[in-house]
């Protein structure tokens, strides 16, 4: 009896401790910019003059492109995809690995679904909170690539940037494609991202750079927690 109370006491400590890291990670993470390189805004910089570029001459005509191509074969393999970026299926991940190394004290797996809480909510609530903060109008109202109205709230017509549904795409794809260092894993990870991002607009509900702010967010979170993650496992970090 007494050592399945130290059990279930030494599981609920770790999920305060998982908690806290929470708290701790996510002020690590506004922070982070503070000491990043010059080659990574570099790297930021360039990306921002594609997306703009993406935004005022690329977005309209990929989506009359795209549309074109619409027929029963394209609509059932980008439905599928959908499925990939939706909430569920990352809520789904997270109680089965957390809980499940929880249980069965298994720190790798209970990790795996740590990283995706982590990230889902982070960049859940970058994209959240740009949505309301930019007003985009999805592509499906007919008014074109460059229609905003600022500090809304809804309707969902008008939350076009960025794409919630690629975020939540590229979370799972970056947990796992960075569990081994091997091409055709990472590639097989971010294939099925990719492809969730372009049937959001193959579905016309997100422009070209839509799509690229979420990759772009997504992926720098989940570079930010996989560097994090080895200096607190390093063998200064521990103290050994």
């Amino acid at each position: 009896m007494s050592n399945t109370l130290n059990k279930v006491s030494n599981r609920f400590s770790l999920m305060k401790d998982d908690f806290i890291s929470l708290l701790k990670d996510a002020s690590a993470l506004v922070k982070a910019p503070l000491s990043w390189t010059r080659k990574t805004w570099l790297m930021i910089f360039t990306f921002f003059i594609f997306f703009f570029i993406s935004m005022f001459f690329i977005d309209n005509n990929l989506r009359v492109w795209i549309l074109s191509k619409r027929n029963p074969f394209f609509d059932s393999v980008f439905s599928i995809f959908h499925i990939y970026g939706r909430i569920q299926p990352v809520l789904i991940l997270f109680l089965v690995f957390y809980f499940g190394g929880l249980l069965f004290q298994k720190e790798n797996i209970r990790s795996i679904g740590y990283k995706l809480l982590q990230m889902f909510i982070y960049s859940g609530l970058i994209v959240t909170v740009l949505k309301s903060l930019i007003g985009r109008w999805r592509p499906f109202n007919g008014v074109g690539a460059h229609y905003f109205t600022p500090f809304v709230l809804g309707p969902n017509a008008k939350l076009s940037l960025p794409s919630g549904d690629v975020a939540i795409a590229f979370v799972i794809s970056s947990v796992f494609a960075s569990l081994y260092d091997n091409i055709l894993w990472k590639s097989f990870w971010y294939f099925i991202a990719v492809m969730t991002a372009i049937g959001r607009i193959y579905h016309d509900q997100h422009w070209l750079s839509d799509v690229l702010l979420s990759t772009l967010i997504t992926v720098t979170i989940g570079l930010w927690q996989n560097h994090r993650m080895r200096l607190n496992e390093s063998p200064q970090a521990s103290g050994n």
